[in-house]
């Protein structure tokens, strides 16, 4: 029963959150774009590899340090790239524990093969929008004239200010591009159980507040947020957070979410549950 779970949920999710997929491609195009107009307003080479423009995708910031002449910037630009990912999880799940969706929880008689299934769905629909991404940066590479190639981001790093800092790893470089679904999937399964065990808002509240306190704080290891940012990474700088261990902080988050969320799901009351 698990297999008509996952087609459902691959037929069905996926056509649900098609047009926003869609959408991800002007979101990645738009960021591209700023790479190469801030790079031309500034007089810096306007030619871009592949890797640096992955990299722009998850710039995140520097480790914020209080201080008195050092005020608190949200970043935005991995900030919107990283909540739509989150966003396109959101509903689907929620949204099929009513009509045809809890008709098949029923005739399944297993809600582990109902919450599998959607731990699934969230992981494909992470890969698909960091898909789009990668071939969205493909184009972008080809269309400025840049290398096809991950590579040592010099033209990224001048653009940034990072170039004193920065030194390029390229094995972390490579363990991080790599995993970004994976630590995508993890932020995401933790929505994909608060917004079956409370509501889908709170739980999207819930991914905001997250991906806050990563950019705050630094040092939190255990947040995903600080994972996802090539400016915190291995990748990039020689203090910066190990890829590995945001590959297991990923893979554990993943774990518990699925083995705590679907015995808890498994006593869930969802016939008065309301979403």
């Amino acid at each position: 029963m698990i297999r008509r779970m996952i087609v459902v949920d691959i037929k069905e999710g996926m056509r649900e959150v098609r047009w926003w997929l869609v959408s991800a491609t002007l979101l990645f195009a738009v960021q591209s774009a700023s790479l190469f107009l801030s790079a031309s307003a500034q007089d810096l080479p306007a030619t871009f590899s592949l890797g640096e423009h992955l990299f722009s995708y998850l710039e995140g910031m520097l480790p914020f340090t209080d201080g008195a002449d050092n005020a608190f910037h949200l970043p935005i630009a991995w900030t919107v790239l990283t909540l739509y990912g989150t966003y396109l999880t959101l509903w689907y799940p929620a949204n099929s524990l009513a009509g045809f969706g809890r008709q098949l929880l029923v005739a399944a008689r297993s809600r582990w093969a109902w919450w599998l299934s959607k731990c699934l769905w969230v992981l494909l629909v992470c890969i698909a929008y960091c898909g789009i991404g990668f071939a969205v940066a493909c184009v972008a590479t080809g269309v400025t004239g840049g290398s096809l190639e991950i590579a040592a981001p010099d033209n990224l790093v001048k653009l940034y200010g990072w170039d004193q800092q920065a030194r390029y790893n390229p094995g972390a470089a490579a363990a991080f591009l790599l995993f970004v679904p994976l630590s995508l999937a993890s932020i995401c399964t933790v929505q994909l159980a608060a917004s079956i065990f409370i509501s889908p808002a709170l739980a999207f509240a819930l991914t905001i507040s997250q991906l806050f306190f990563a950019a705050f704080f630094h040092l939190v290891p255990i947040l995903p947020g600080n994972h996802l940012m090539a400016a915190r990474n291995l990748a990039l700088f020689p203090d910066g957070y190990d890829p590995v261990l945001g590959i297991v902080l990923s893979l554990a988050i993943i774990d518990i979410c699925v083995l705590v969320g679907g015995s808890a799901f498994s006593r869930l009351d969802i016939l008065t549950k309301e979403h």
